[in-house]
């Protein structure tokens, strides 16, 4: 084996072999290598001959060094060394941050060898030396300044001084200028930085003092904030400046969340799309549904919605009376799917007809057939027909004059019929000739003075007459002389039991309550209980004296007439009854 290979081996393994060995060999030769070789190495933990100490390692600057000697300032013990330092030796060594050869504290080192501060920083206030203040420490920024200075927005106690911000004065220092802190010169909650100087939610503060505004989009609702839906879009219930849209509803959470409100008839979001509707209310078959969407057969426009069907859709909806899928007339459904066509009659001209006034009678102007019969002129859907001003029915038609023209008579009970200019009198209206008044009026004296009165087919029992007033007049009136067709309108303007309201004439009872002054006729002369003869049940007797009616009780006689509900019966045991027709105003008494 080679001395480079021994060598390679532990020496405190190899030391006795390898002497033993080169004794042999050498046959007491002097070695020819170190003698220390057979004392084991520095750092292997254990103190040999010529080591002041052995910590097992070859490291300088911890008591024992790289060379297995005692360092300046320690002692070390033991096998492996274990090293400390000795605070009052003079030797600054290890942790120590002074060692001034004493361990006498209060002179700049104390007694364990730590630095002492004297004076700003030494956590004594000095009042003497002008401190306010002493932290602990010479650091600036933390309340108490380098100086031992109290700072701006600072309030510091005791010895080491304890410093905190002051809330509420304005100065924004310590946590106050960190992320989250605030300070806005007063310790009110609410205004967004709060009672501990901390940000409100939903707020943003900054400058000093603090300002502090609502972060409108944030989710948070603050402040004057009546809303916030996270973001600054309006149109979504929720305005950029976070304030509730016309049309909405916004609940009070955070983040907010609006829904449009059906029925206010304002089209906002889903409203306002394409099959969205609100017409005002939440009312169900008038084109907008309760939850505002157009309904089947419906198209909605404006605000608040318009719904109109759709004619033409195949959908039967609203006042449609059908829908065939097209705007075709003459195919069994309208145009418009107003009516469902139904041929001759139902007032619509189609095919071969060449009228339609609504019904298949003859002698109107448009013939059984529909078919415009002669002597006529029908226009229209359904057909109005009139007829040449010299016919009686043109009185009340209107027919055969030119535009502007009316078709009058000239004269009361018998005149002759006339094309003339329209006059402006209207209905009820005073008037002074036959060309003062309106179209379809004739201007007669019913006892009342010449008024315009309108004409009337008295051959029509559902002829209605124009109001007067408040009260609708009768068509009962015939004339010209001898023609049964024209009538005009007597208003009721007198009571038929005291005879009171004509100037000139008497009161007569038509029919249905209704009562007007007669002048062309005279009244009857049979009293009462008088033996008449009933020309017609239902409508005046001229056998009788004013104020009765001529009705069969077993036999025809004249009775007083009477005001249902009231005490008209001079005859003692008499009351006031209805008779058969009943009239709504007028009984007779019994």
């Amino acid at each position: 084996m080679s001395i480079e290979a021994l060598r390679m081996r532990s020496p405190v393994r190899l030391v006795p072999v390898v002497a033993a060995l080169l004794a042999l060999w050498s046959g007491g030769c002097t070695l020819d290598f170190p003698i220390e070789w057979l004392s084991g190495d520095c750092g292997d933990g254990r103190v040999n001959e010529g080591e002041q100490c052995d910590d097992g390692n070859n490291i300088d600057s911890d008591g024992c060094s790289g060379l297995c000697e005692l360092e300046a300032g320690w002692s070390c013990d033991g096998s492996p060394s274990v090293c400390f330092t000795t605070c009052g030796d003079g030797f600054v060594a290890g942790v120590e941050q002074c060692d001034d050869g004493n361990t006498t504290p209060g002179d700049g080192c104390d007694a364990e060898c730590n630095s002492e501060v004297v004076g700003c920083g030494d956590g004594e206030i000095q009042s003497a030396d002008g401190e306010e203040c002493d932290d602990g420490n010479s650091t600036a920024f933390d309340g108490c300044d380098d100086q031992c200075m109290v700072e701006d927005g600072w309030d510091c106690n005791g010895a080491p001084s304890l410093c905190s911000e002051i809330c509420g004065d304005g100065s924004t220092v310590g946590a106050e200028a960190m992320p989250g802190g605030c300070d806005d010169g007063n310790v009110v909650s609410g205004d967004g930085c709060d009672l501990l100087c901390q940000v409100e939610p939903g707020y943003i503060c900054v400058g000093e003092p603090s300002v502090c505004e609502t972060g409108c989009g944030d989710g948070t609702v603050a402040g004057v904030e009546q809303c916030d839906d996270g973001n600054n879009s309006s149109g979504d219930g929720c305005t950029s400046d976070c304030l509730p849209e016309d049309g909405w509803d916004c609940d009070d959470a955070s983040p907010t969340f609006c829904a449009e409100i059906c029925g206010d008839g304002t089209t906002v979001g889903a409203e306002a799309q394409v099959g969205g509707c609100d017409d005002g209310n939440s009312i169900a078959g008038d084109g907008c549904a309760p939850d505002c969407t157009e309904e089947p057969g419906y198209h909605c426009t404006g605000e608040p919605s318009l719904c109109d069907t759709l004619c033409g859709d195949n959908v039967v909806a609203g006042l449609e009376q059908c829908d065939d899928g097209n705007t075709t007339d003459c195919d069994g459904c309208r145009g418009d799917c107003s009516a469902i066509e139904t041929g001759c009659g139902d007032g619509f001209v189609c095919g071969a007809e060449t009228c339609d006034d609504g019904n298949t009678s003859w002698g109107d102007g448009c013939g059984g057939t529909c078919i415009q019969e002669a002597g006529w002129t029908c226009v229209g859907e359904p057909s109005v027909c009139t007829v040449g001003c010299t016919v009686p029915p043109a009185l009340f038609l209107q027919g055969a004059c030119n535009a502007g023209d009316m078709c009058t008579v000239t004269a009361f009970d018998g005149g002759s019929y006339v094309c003339v200019a329209e006059g402006s009198n209207d209905f009820y209206q005073p008037c002074t000739g036959f060309d003062t008044c309106v179209a379809g009026a004739a201007c007669d004296n019913l006892g009342a003075g010449l008024m315009c009165l309108p004409y009337c087919d008295a051959s029509d029992p559902t002829w209605t007459c124009p109001m007067n007033g408040s009260e609708r007049a009768l068509c009962a009136y015939y004339y010209p002389n001898g023609q049964t067709t024209s009538g005009i309108c007597a208003p009721n303007e007198c009571d038929a039991v005291a005879q009171t309201g004509c100037s000139t004439g008497w009161c007569d009872r038509i029919a249905d309550g209704v009562a007007f002054c007669e002048t062309a006729d005279p009244p009857g002369t049979v009293g009462l209980h008088g033996q008449c003869v009933q020309t017609n049940p239902s409508g005046p007797s001229e056998m009788c004296q004013p104020g009765m009616l001529c009705i069969n009780t077993g036999s025809d006689e004249c009775l007083s007439l009477c005001r249902l509900g009231q005490s008209d019966c001079t005859v003692a045991g008499e009351f006031c009854v209805t008779w058969n027709p009943p009239d709504p105003v007028y009984g007779i008494c019994q």
